[in-house]
């Protein structure tokens, strides 16, 4: 992905807490908020379900005149109206926020404070509500073949379903965290980069401990020399054919079986990114299909 150009000319209507920094740290590679018209749009989308909700409640109880319903009645009538009293609650959450993107992190101003997340500090990502769908696989960089491994992101682009529901989660070593929801301006591009961030500096040492035998944690899986563990199964590399992202879960798939050996929410798994490309890494020395070079 190729790095975006440095801004020449600072929004007008950006807060006044971001001059003091950015005279320090020099104009921003990117700049990413959200803004009214998303705001609008959102609001639409709520008050739309709200109203679709009440008539279908409407008809069912009072002129249709029935006095039961199944689970699927029940979601039907009740579903509208509880996806839009969540997505108000998210607009509202996200109203107002900007990120900038520096050389060394980011900046995020929310309702007069701003907060920075220095690559170097960043501890985990984590994705609530994607909607894409991938394999396990790198970007492939025309222009730096070299370095083609530390292109490896999970996909955003179309990720956000329908009504831009997804968030992605950036947990900073402290303990302070930051929530990019799919509704911010050219979110899919910055959480690409974000990943790329955290991967060329998580790579590297996890690597590293993973070839000294070590055991490494991604929320309830397991990561061993031998191959993959969850409680108590395992799964040896020689057996591991592939993983995937769908729908919002995380599938490993045992050689020959069409079923998943294990599938995670992907929101339970850190840096799902950094897992993909660790497990092809340890698994094709161990299987005959290897992923031939493009």
């Amino acid at each position: 992905m190729a790095e975006e150009e440095i801004i020449d000319t600072i929004p007008p209507d950006w807060p006044e807490e971001f001059n003091a920094p950015v005279a320090k740290l020099g104009p921003p590679l990117s700049v990413h908020r959200f803004t009214q018209r998303i705001f609008r749009e959102r609001l639409v989308y709520a008050i739309g379900g709200i109203l679709l909700s009440g008539v279908l409640n409407y008809l069912y109880w009072f002129v249709f005149n029935i006095r039961f319903a199944d689970k699927f009645i029940f979601l039907l009538l009740f579903g509208p109206l509880i996806f839009s009293i969540a997505m108000i609650g998210q607009i509202l959450r996200h109203r107002g926020l900007w990120v900038l993107r520096f050389p060394m992190g980011l900046l995020c101003w929310k309702r007069g404070t701003i907060v920075s997340f220095p690559w170097d500090e960043l501890q985990s990502i984590s994705f609530k509500n994607y909607h894409g769908s991938t394999a396990a696989a790198p970007w492939y960089d025309a222009e730096h073949p070299q370095v083609q491994e530390w292109k490896v992101a999970v996909p955003l682009l179309k990720a956000a379903g329908q009504f831009q529901t997804m968030q992605m989660t950036i947990l900073r070593e402290d303990g302070e965290e930051l929530t990019i929801p799919s509704s911010l301006e050219n979110s899919a591009s910055l959480g690409e980069r974000i990943q790329a961030e955290v991967f060329s500096r998580k790579w590297p040492a996890l690597w590293q401990q993973y070839q000294l035998g070590e055991r490494l944690e991604f929320g309830e899986l397991v990561v061993g020399p031998g191959g993959l563990s969850h409680k108590k199964d395992s799964l040896a590399w020689y057996e591991c054919q592939s993983t995937l992202i769908t729908s919002g879960t995380y599938s490993i798939f045992r050689v020959g079986r069409k079923r998943p050996w294990k599938m995670f929410p992907i929101a339970s798994i850190p840096n799902p990114h950094i897992l993909f490309w660790l497990i092809e890494k340890a698994r094709l020395p161990n299987v005959s299909d290897s992923v031939e070079e493009e």
